[in-house]
């Protein structure tokens, strides 16, 4: 599943109920801000959409939340079949890689 948080402040999975926060890795993905979109003119997709279709190919991400205002990510994992790792490499590959700088608590911190 995915989902994409509405204007404002990230929904981070770890905030919704029913959620294990071992199991949800988040992130802050500088190049969401920087480059929102991918291609040009009929062979563009947008940066949400590049990024959803390389998890889908990672066994074990069970849930996956964008939200392309804030450059955040933040995905649910089967830690027996992946790992945090295992995401942040996928996102590289395809040139959106996390900031592991940036924690979610900073921006719990200035909401």
């Amino acid at each position: 599943m995915i989902s994409m948080a509405p204007q404002g402040a990230p929904t981070l999975l770890r905030d919704v109920p029913g959620s294990n926060p071992a199991d949800v890795v988040s992130w802050f993905l500088p190049g969401l801000l920087e480059r929102p979109a991918v291609g040009t003119s009929c062979c563009a997709t947008t940066a949400e959409a590049l990024i959803a279709s390389e998890l889908s190919l990672v066994p074990g991400i069970v849930d996956i939340a964008i939200d392309t205002t804030t450059g955040w990510i933040s995905v649910r994992i089967d830690p027996e079949a992946t790992t945090a790792t295992d995401v942040a490499d996928a996102l590289s590959d395809v040139g959106y890689g996390p900031d592991r700088s940036v924690l979610p608590d900073d921006v719990a911190a200035s909401r």
